[in-house]
C-alpha cells in the first residue's frame, strides 16, 4: 500500500508539474478560455485586416487573430490560419471573423486540417456550426461542407445535427482554381494529417520555389520540410533531400532553428534520423559554434561518447557573450553549451552558469526528458559549484521527480551555508507544499476507500484514518474554517521552472515535430 501511493504520488505531481510544450509559437494568444491562433500570409498581396479606418494590407510575417478580428482575400490572396490543434487554409476571394471560442466564414471558402479535437472549438458559417475531432474538411460560406477524413457534425442554427464521415458533403464546396502553391500546402497539411511525412516533405519542397510566396512563409515551408525529412527516416540520397538542400543555401539560419527545436525536444529516433542527414542538408561551419554544439548535443544523445569529448575540448574555450545583441549563442545555444562544458569539465562551471542551466528560462522551451538530463546533470555537480538561487531550482526539480530524500539533503545543505537567504525561505515553502500534497493524497484514498466501504456495506465510514500511523483528515475537510489549507494540486500544469505552461501539442506550422 505504501509502496503503491508513493508511485501515485510521484506521478500525479510529475504529470502536473513536471511536462513541458514541444516549443509553442508566441503568436497564438489566448483571451480567456478561447485559443485565437495566429494568421500568416502566404501571398505577398491579397491579404486584408478590418481596421477602423478601414481595410488594410497585411504586411507582417503574422499577426494574431485576436477575438471580433476579421480578416479577408481578394482573388490573389490566400494564406494559413495557426492552432495548436491543425491549420486552416484561408482560399482566395474569402472572408472569416475570429469570435470567442471559434471562427465564422463569411465568404468563400476555408479547408481545416484538423490533427484533434479542438475543445470547446467550433467552425461556423452564417446558418449553421461544425464540431470536429480529428479530420480535413472544406467548408464553403453558402453552409457547404465536404469531408475527407474523419467526421463533422453539422448543426443548422434552426434544424437537426447531422453527421457527415469522409467522403460526404453538403452542397458544392469546390472553387474554379486555386493557386498551384497553395495547393502544394494544402497536399503537404493533408500528408501530415495522415502521417506520411516523406509526401509532405517533398510537397513543401516543391512549393518553396515559388516566386510568389512570402520570404516568412518560404521559411515556414522551408522548416517544415525538414522536420518531415529528418522524421520521415530518409537515406541522404532521396531526391527531396538535394531539393531542401539547395533551398537551405539561400536560408541557412532555418538550419538551426530546425536544429534547435529537435534538439530541445530530445526525440531520440529524430536525432539519429538528423545526425545522418546533417551532411547531405547542412554544410559545417567552424566558425559558428552552433554546429559544435549540435554535434556535442548529438553525441550525448546516441551516447557517443568519444566524438562528445572531442567536440567538448573544441568548445572549452568558448565563452557565453550573453551581453552582445550581436551573438549567435543565445537562449537554447547559450544554455546548451553549458550544459556541454557540465558533461566535459564540470569543474570549470562557475556557479551562476549552473543555476541558469536549471532556470525556469532554460527549462521551459525544452521537453520533460531533457529538462530532466538537465537537471540531472546539475544536480550531480558538488552542491558549492551553485549558488542559493540555483540549490532552490534543484530542490523544486527533486521534489517534482519524487526525490524528496535528495531535496531534504540540499535544504541541509542550504540552512548550514545560506541561513539568511530568502531562497532558503523558498525552499522550505516548497518542502512543506509538497508534504501537504502528499497528507491530502493520502487523505483522499482514504475517503475514497471509506466511499466503497460505504457502497459495500451500506456503513458510514469514518470521518478520518490513519496512514503510516498519523492520524489524516479527509481532503473534503482540509481548507475548511479553523483548518489549513487545501494543498490541492492547482489545475494548471507547470513546468520545472514552476511557470504555468500550455500542454496542447505545439500546431505542425510552427513546431510540429
Amino acid at each position: 500500500m505504501k509502496k503503491s501511493l508513493k508511485i501515485i504520488i510521484t506521478l500525479a505531481v510529475v504529470t502536473l508539474l513536471f511536462q513541458t510544450t514541444a516549443i509553442q509559437a508566441s503568436n497564438t494568444p489566448v483571451s480567456g478560455n478561447f485559443e485565437t491562433g495566429s494568421f500568416v500570409p502566404g501571398s505577398s498581396n491579397g491579404c486584408f485586416l478590418q481596421t477602423r479606418t478601414g481595410w488594410q494590407p497585411i504586411t507582417a510575417a503574422s499577426i494574431p487573430c485576436s477575438i471580433e478580428a476579421i480578416i479577408k482575400t481578394d482573388e490573389n490572396g490566400w494564406g494559413t490560419i495557426l492552432y495548436s490543434f491543425g491549420d486552416i487554409t484561408l482560399r482566395p476571394n474569402s472572408e472569416t471573423q475570429f469570435v470567442p471560442g471559434g471562427i465564422i466564414l463569411t465568404s468563400g471558402t476555408f479547408r481545416a486540417f484538423v490533427h484533434r479535437s479542438p475543445k470547446g472549438f467550433q467552425f461556423k458559417t452564417a446558418h449553421a456550426t461544425m464540431g470536429v475531432r480529428g479530420t480535413v474538411f472544406t467548408v464553403g460560406a453558402s453552409d457547404s461542407v465536404s469531408v475527407e477524413a474523419g467526421s463533422v457534425e453539422v448543426t443548422p442554427n434552426n434544424g437537426q445535427a447531422e453527421l457527415l464521415t469522409a467522403g460526404q458533403n453538403i452542397g458544392n464546396t469546390s472553387v474554379a482554381s486555386l493557386p498551384e502553391v497553395l495547393g502544394l500546402i494544402e497536399t503537404a497539411l493533408r500528408a501530415e494529417h495522415d502521417k506520411k511525412p516523406l509526401e509532405a516533405a517533398a510537397a513543401y519542397a516543391k512549393a518553396i520555389s515559388d516566386k510568389t510566396l512570402t520570404s516568412e512563409y518560404r521559411d515556414k515551408l522551408l522548416q517544415q520540410c525538414l522536420k518531415n525529412l529528418i522524421t520521415s527516416g530518409v537515406g541522404p540520397d532521396n531526391p527531396t533531400v538535394k531539393l531542401a538542400a539547395d533551398a537551405l543555401k539561400a536560408s541557412p539560419e532555418t538550419w538551426y532553428k530546425v536544429t534547435e527545436s529537435l534538439l530541445s525536444q530530445g526525440n531520440s529516433s529524430n536525432l539519429k534520423n538528423l545526425s545522418r542527414l546533417s551532411d547531405a542538408l547542412h554544410v559545417f561551419n567552424p566558425n559558428d559554434t552552433r554546429d559544435l554544439i549540435t554535434s556535442s548535443l548529438l553525441a550525448d544523445a546516441v551516447q557517443d561518447k568519444m566524438n562528445l569529448a572531442e567536440t567538448a575540448k573544441k568548445l572549452a574555450g568558448t565563452s557565453v557573450d550573453v551581453g552582445s545583441s550581436a551573438s549567435r549563442l543565445k537562449g537554447f545555444w547559450s544554455d546548451s553549451l553549458i550544459y556541454v562544458k557540465t558533461l566535459a569539465t564540470p569543474q570549470a562551471i562557475k556557479p551562476g552558469e549552473g543555476t541558469r542551466l536549471i532556470s525556469p528560462a532554460a527549462l521551459a522551451g525544452l521537453s520533460p526528458a531533457v529538462a530532466k538530463k538537465r537537471i540531472q546533470t546539475v544536480g550531480s555537480l558538488p552542491r558549492d559549484l551553485l549558488e542559493a538561487q540555483g540549490l532552490y531550482y534543484l530542490i523544486r526539480a527533486f521534489l517534482l521527480d519524487g526525490r524528496y530524500k535528495e531535496a531534504l539533503d540540499v535544504m541541509h545543505y542550504m540552512e548550514s551555508h545560506y541561513a539568511n537567504s530568502s531562497w532558503l525561505s523558498k525552499a522550505r515553502a516548497e518542502i512543506a507544499q509538497y508534504n501537504l500534497r502528499n497528507a491530502n493524497a493520502k487523505a483522499r484514498l482514504i475517503e475514497n476507500a471509506s466511499r466503497t466501504r460505504r457502497i459495500q456495506t451500506g456503513q458510514n465510514p469514518l470521518p478520518g484514518g490513519n496512514v503510516d500511523g498519523v492520524f489524516v483528515r479527509p481532503a473534503a475537510h482540509l481548507g475548511t474554517p479553523g483548518h489549513e489549507a487545501t494543498g490541492r494540486v492547482a489545475s494548471s500544469s507547470k513546468n520545472v521552472s514552476g511557470n504555468t505552461e500550455s500542454h496542447e501539442p505545439a500546431n505542425s506550422f510552427q513546431d510540429g515535430y
